[in-house]
């Protein structure tokens, strides 16, 4: 019976993988159930006996991400102590648009660009992802104010919203322009406007 359990997960597993790398490649909308399964090597009972339908999977997709996130095994280091992390963090994300010839954006925001208003559910669930990216940046600066190393008036939350946006938007301009200068431009004044707070 463990063992049947075992393999059922490592299906299910599997589906969850083969589902997050297509809709990050194109889309929700353009992926098909069908599609999934062929590349999971998966039946349609097994879908459908872990999924009530394809909006059930893309909710455990994204949960599923959130988890790894959390449990810090997604190869991308949210934990930000110092300027030099935060600018390691930019490249990083600006290296991984290099190394797939900017043809990604972000996993997760790629899956968001398609929400309906009916799919409120997934919404909560990519907010959930991130909520918890703005959170990294906010402990950093947050932590930065407490040991009095910010000026006055300086609000770490909203450093922490700009430093989001400039990601995201950067790997989204990056992706439709196919290459990273703009990103890299915007990220070199981001880092510049933000230093002109430190005490």
């Amino acid at each position: 019976m463990k063992a049947i359990q075992e393999r059922g997960q490592k299906t299910k597993q599997r589906i969850i993988s083969v589902a997050l790398n297509l809709f990050h490649k194109q889309g929700t909308n353009a992926t098909s159930v069908d599609e999934i399964l062929k590349q999971s090597d998966a039946g349609k009972s097994q879908f459908y006996y872990y999924f009530k339908n394809k909006d059930d999977l893309i909710h455990e997709v994204v949960q599923n991400f959130y988890q790894k996130l959390k449990e810090e095994k997604i190869p991308v280091n949210y934990d930000i102590y110092s300027w030099e992390d935060l600018e390691k963090l930019f490249q990083f994300f600006i290296n991984f648009q290099k190394s797939i010839g900017c043809s990604r954006g972000c996993p997760i925001a790629t899956i968001a660009y398609e929400l309906t208003s009916d799919q409120e559910l997934i919404r909560k669930d990519v907010h959930l992802i991130f909520e918890f990216i703005c959170n990294a940046f906010e402990r950093f600066f947050s932590g930065l104010a407490a040991k009095g190393q910010l000026k006055k008036g300086a609000s770490p939350e909203e450093m922490a919203g700009l430093c989001f946006v400039v990601a995201q938007g950067g790997m989204l301009t990056s992706k439709v322009n196919k290459e990273t200068i703009i990103f890299e431009r915007s990220v070199k004044h981001l880092l510049a406007y933000l230093k002109l707070f430190k005490k």
